[in-house]
């Protein structure tokens, strides 16, 4: 081994062969439509008045437990007040393309 200057340490060379990963479709979710012109306003108002929100939310100084149950509570008030509904995830047509989309407009 051959030593530059007059350093005792050894050079470490490591090689590791890493492949991408091909990117991948992410997977269809159903997707929550609010009604917030027939939202019960006046009751979620009063709901987080009402709720503790230093004993669930701050019950000790942890900013990751704060970050987790403030949307927590939120989001299942906005489920319990706000009427809301479900959409069906459409399949993906990877064939259709702007062909397809002219083909249809000039029949």
């Amino acid at each position: 081994m051959l030593l530059i200057g007059s350093s005792d340490r050894n050079l470490i060379s490591v090689s590791c062969p890493i492949f991408p990963i091909p990117p991948q479709d992410p997977p269809r979710r159903q997707r929550c439509i609010w009604r917030f012109a027939s939202a019960s306003w006046g009751d979620l108002k009063r709901y987080c008045a009402d709720f503790p929100w230093n004993d669930y939310c701050f019950p000790v100084r942890d900013p990751f437990l704060c970050a987790e149950r403030i949307p927590e509570v939120i989001v299942s008030s906005m489920e319990v007040y706000i009427p809301h509904s479900f959409s069906q995830p459409k399949p993906s047509k990877p064939w259709f393309n702007t062909a397809c989309s002219r083909a249809i407009h000039d029949r």
